[in-house]
């Protein structure tokens, strides 16, 4: 949903991500996955190419070494890594990013 009202042009989803097909990720998804392709692949596989397709990598965390985004320079094409509420994304995708 977010990718979506971002204007985004796809979503990879890790193996490690819910079910889209969830009863509640549907709900929650308010239609979105009517209007995105999604992608199923590995943590590796999406780093992999992200780097062979020059995409900068751009992570949400909370921890002393965030950075704004306001005051992240954005490349036209990139990779934004999103984890869920509760857990955040994993320290071998904090490590990859730019």
């Amino acid at each position: 949903r977010t990718a979506d009202a971002a204007g985004y042009q796809g979503v990879f989803i890790s193996s490690h991500s819910a079910d889209i097909y969830n009863l509640k990720t549907l709900r929650s998804m308010q239609g979105s996955h009517f209007h995105l392709p999604i992608y199923r692949v590995s943590r590796e596989d999406m780093l992999a190419l992200a780097r062979q397709n020059d995409l900068q990598i751009l992570a949400s965390t909370l921890s002393e070494d965030s950075v704004d985004y306001q005051k992240v320079k954005k490349h036209e094409d990139f990779l934004l890594v999103m984890g869920n509420e509760g857990q955040g994304i994993s320290q071998e995708m904090t490590d990859a990013a730019d």
